[in-house]
């Protein structure tokens, strides 16, 4: 199954080009909980860079519009359909000042980072949510929730508010550093509380970062598959694959894929089977302390040319059927 969503991953590229991963997504990754990536309850991680959105967007349209992830996400959802005005006077917390949106687990234990400039800015929002009608949450201290936790109350739904959502769905909210985590379960989100081992800190990350951090780029939006316990692309296993839609300094946009594995054999067989697939623009190996990085990029697009929100959509898609 992960196999065939791997592969239908690398037939939805058609664009890229190498990139530095900015400070915005290495926070997201110290937020990120290793859990997330491993073991039975690893599923598909979404990275939305509020910054690089706002910065790219049309004055005359709504800045989620250019991009593809986010569309579970309740503070995207507010702030697609309410816009930035009832985002602010819902939350007292300005969508431009924010550095990501990211979200990982299942449906039912979904959590949503909201990720802020520094930890004085996240401890100020997570301190105001009492005047937005939060409370502790009794049986899990440091849990703040504005109602009865993993409740549904439809007669008050509001798609505008980012704490309360299209379903009417108690939110429950944790600070971590410099990000709150919001979900609806706080099993769950006390679980990606007290997780043990950051993302950024895991082997196979640090292999996927040597892939992504060849040149000066931002990463719009991102993806990260695990492949926990790995199965075989090629006749051998990687760990995990990123791919990502990247900003470079001159305005043009790309697609990078990075596969983490544990050695550069695996890496380079891999690579050769993902490229009978498809035919990259380049392609490399990059051995690293930890493993080794099979990378390929495609594009790049020019700037103000919008195939790349539509090749990114195609990799969405790809990805998420079945």
């Amino acid at each position: 199954m992960r196999l065939t969503l791997l592969i239908a991953t690398a037939i939805a590229l058609l664009a890229g080009f190498p990139l530095r991963a900015d400070q915005s997504f290495r926070d997201f990754l110290a937020a990120l909980p290793e859990s997330a990536l491993t073991g039975p309850t690893s599923a598909l991680v979404e990275y939305l860079n509020m910054q690089a959105m706002f910065r790219d967007a049309s004055p005359f349209r709504n800045p989620t519009m250019d991009m593809s992830l986010g569309q579970t996400m309740r503070p995207v959802i507010a702030l697609a359909v309410g816009g930035e005005t009832n985002f602010r006077t819902n939350t007292d917390i300005d969508p431009r000042e924010l550095g990501y949106f990211a979200s990982f687990g299942w449906p039912t234990d979904n959590i949503v980072l909201w990720g802020f400039p520094d930890e004085q800015a996240a401890t100020a929002a997570f301190t105001n949510l009492p005047g937005h009608g939060f409370s502790d949450v009794t049986s899990s201290p440091g849990l703040l929730a504005n109602g009865e936790p993993d409740h549904i109350d439809i007669r008050r739904r509001d798609p505008f508010h980012p704490f309360i959502g299209p379903l009417g769905l108690t939110s429950v909210f944790a600070q971590k550093q410099s990000a709150l985590l919001h979900g609806s379960n706080p099993k769950a989100v006390t679980a990606a509380l007290d997780g043990s081992t950051p993302a950024l800190d895991m082997p196979s990350i640090q292999t996927l970062l040597a892939g992504l951090e060849t040149e000066n780029a931002t990463v719009r939006q991102a993806i990260i598959l695990s492949n926990d316990p790995p199965e075989p692309v090629g006749g051998k296993t990687f760990s995990l694959i990123l791919s990502a839609e990247l900003r470079n300094p001159d305005g043009q946009r790309t697609i990078l894929i990075s596969m983490a594995h544990a050695d550069c054999t695996e890496a380079e067989t891999n690579l050769a089977a993902m490229s009978m697939i498809i035919s990259p623009s380049g392609s490399r190996i990059l051995p690293t302390p930890a493993g080794c990085a099979a990378v390929m990029t495609f594009g790049p697009f020019v700037a103000g040319d919008n195939s790349a929100q539509t090749t990114f959509d195609g990799l969405i898609g790809g990805t998420l059927t079945p």
